[in-house]
């Protein structure tokens, strides 16, 4: 594993190497910086922006998707489940960077060292093979932004407005 750097997009710090990933996923990497150094307020009410981003974001988790499903791998079932996380967490920084996919191993990894440390923890975990668990997290946020892609898409196509605020009729305040 390489040297902790940053990632592209955000300037996160990740552990892998941008240079190394597959080439779709370097070229989403800098489609997204180009989208969010154009748009830096995400939400404001352009529905042709909000559409860009979420089908940007589609597209991500299904190249992910796609990419994980051809190139499958495995982790020794014998290793303790928090050291499992890691390595799945290893491969994940060596052919892409997602801040959601490092917070939700983060958070494996931390439910499993836990529960070796016999404290139980609360939060839903799921057993088995962690690339069969992992690529549910990856089919369950890739099938997250078809569905909101597609309601923007049915909301423009009826000509609603598109706003990401609470209505004053909720009780929250708008800002």
């Amino acid at each position: 594993m390489s040297a902790c750097t940053t990632n592209p997009t955000d300037g996160a710090p990740f552990n892998g190497n941008a240079a190394t990933w597959p080439q779709i996923f370097q070229d989403l990497a800098k489609e997204e910086q180009r989208a969010q150094a154009e748009r830096p307020n995400r939400g404001a009410g352009r529905d042709e922006d909000d559409i860009a981003w979420i089908d940007l974001r589609h597209r991500k988790w299904r190249a992910l998707q796609k990419h994980l499903v051809d190139h499958p791998f495995t982790i020794d079932a014998t290793l303790p489940r928090a050291e499992q996380w890691r390595r799945v967490l290893a491969h994940c920084d060596e052919i892409f960077f997602e801040q959601d996919i490092t917070d939700w191993l983060s958070a494996q990894i931390h439910i499993a060292e836990n529960l070796a440390a016999g404290i139980r923890d609360m939060r839903p975990r799921k057993n088995g093979p962690c690339y069969t668990v992992f690529m549910e997290f990856v089919r369950n946020r890739k099938r997250k932004y078809h569905v909101t892609l597609r309601w923007l898409k049915e909301a423009q196509a009826q000509g609603a407005a598109l706003t990401w605020d609470v209505p004053p009729q909720m009780g929250a305040k708008n800002e």
